[in-house]
């Protein structure tokens, strides 16, 4: 991972885009957002 990548959890990664629910997972199907899995918790990558 590069220094400048940061992993934010789906409430920061709202929060932050200040998109909905519906909105980020809309995001994640179409592959406009990178994203992890673990477990049941999703995880953002963003760049700065």
């Amino acid at each position: 991972m590069k220094n400048s990548e940061k992993w934010l959890t789906s409430t920061e990664t709202k929060s932050l885009l200040k998109i909905s629910d519906c909105k980020l997972m809309h995001l994640r199907i179409k592959g406009k957002i990178e994203f992890k899995k673990e477990g049941k918790s999703f995880y953002y990558l963003v760049s700065k």
